[in-house]
């Protein structure tokens, strides 16, 4: 399943967003507790199923690439 770490701010909701355009499912994590622990400094982050972590930029370029065989 894929993840986006957030705290609700404007990037966080447009990646989100983006997501849920594409019809990709995904689950959020809100606790701050469990970002610090991952070394996450800056949201939102995209965590792919194979445990990737992907800045802000890059997780919007992996959104507008997918075709849903990725």
């Amino acid at each position: 399943m894929i993840k986006v770490y957030t705290t609700g701010c404007p990037a966080c909701r447009i990646l989100e967003a983006k997501l849920a355009s594409k019809g990709i499912e995904f689950e959020t994590e809100t606790d701050i507790t469990v970002m610090e622990k991952l070394g996450i400094e800056m949201v939102p982050i995209l965590e792919l199923e194979e445990g990737n972590l992907l800045p802000y930029g890059n997780a919007i370029k992996w959104v507008n690439e997918y075709t849903g065989e990725n």
